[in-house]
């Protein structure tokens, strides 16, 4: 292969420059374009009416909460991405939560659970979560969706 680039001869002519702003200029518009969406996507996050949340699989360490999830529970965003799934969940079926996220990270299905979290003042409150698994960043991890448990 290297052989191959070192005898391709180097562009030449008066239009090697148009062409090359060209194509810089297109790679500026999609990363423009990009982080355009990214913004998008942490505008709608953090202004959803219901909780959302983004947790590291294995350590089940929260990583991202929306503004609903912080009010909701009452934490601070920094508080909050230093606690773990087993602090935040109430309820004893911490083993059976483990297990559906395990489900979710092999098969990439929805589970949707009821669920008995614990507010910051130790208040218990119902919530039905659904979970899913998205990639963010480079890796795999657990986007939680909750509601008033109805």
């Amino acid at each position: 292969m290297w052989h191959e680039l070192a005898s391709v001869k180097p562009l030449q002519g008066p239009n090697v420059k148009v062409v090359v702003e060209i194509l810089l200029s297109h790679d500026e518009i999609e990363r423009l374009r990009l982080r355009e969406s990214r913004e998008e996507n942490r505008s709608l996050f953090q202004q959803a009416q219901d909780p959302m949340y983004l947790v590291e699989p294995h350590t089940k360490r929260v990583l991202k909460a929306n503004q609903a999830f912080l009010a909701r529970l009452g934490y601070t965003a920094e508080e909050a991405e230093r606690l773990t799934l087993s602090e935040l969940i109430a309820s004893n079926d911490m083993q059976k939560i483990e297990m559906d996220i395990q489900r979710i990270m092999a098969s990439g299905e929805e589970i949707t659970t009821e669920q008995v979290w614990r507010r910051k003042d130790g208040t218990l409150i119902d919530l039905q979560v659904t979970m899913s698994v998205i990639q963010y960043g480079r890796r795999s991890k657990v986007f939680g969706l909750a509601s008033e448990d109805k």
